[in-house]
C-alpha cells in the first residue's frame, strides 16, 4: 500500500513539474516570435514617438510647450468639430478617430 502511494505521490508530482515547465517556463510559439522582432519593434515605437514629438514641437527646439501643445489640441479640436459649433458630439468624436487611424494602427 505505501509503494502505491509512493508512486502516485510521484507521479503527481512530476506531472505538476510538467505542467509547470510547460505553461511557466517554456517559450511559447508567439512569444518565441515577438521577443526575436523585438529590436525591431522598438525601433519602429522609437521613430513614432519622435514624429509625434515633431507634430508637437512645432518650432523644432527639443521641447514642448504650453502653447505648442495648447495648438496642437486645439487644432485637432477644430479639424473634429465638423459642423464648427464649438462641440464635439460622439458622432464627431469617432470620425475624428476613424480620420487620424494610420494603416496599422490597432486603437
Amino acid at each position: 500500500m505505501h509503494k502505491a502511494l509512493w508512486f502516485f505521490s510521484g507521479l503527481v508530482v512530476a506531472v505538476a513539474l510538467a505542467a509547470a515547465w510547460m505553461f511557466l517556463i517554456a517559450p511559447r510559439g508567439h512569444h518565441r516570435e515577438a521577443r526575436m522582432d523585438e529590436p525591431v519593434m522598438r525601433a519602429a515605437m522609437l521613430e513614432k514617438q519622435r514624429e509625434r514629438f515633431g507634430s508637437f514641437d512645432t518650432n523644432a527646439d527639443g521641447t514642448v510647450t504650453l502653447a505648442e501643445w495648447e495648438a496642437f489640441h486645439a487644432g485637432r479640436f477644430d479639424a473634429a468639430d465638423s459642423n464648427k459649433d464649438g462641440t464635439l458630439s460622439p458622432d464627431e468624436m469617432r470620425a475624428a478617430r476613424q480620420a487620424n487611424k494610420k494603416p496599422g494602427d490597432d486603437e
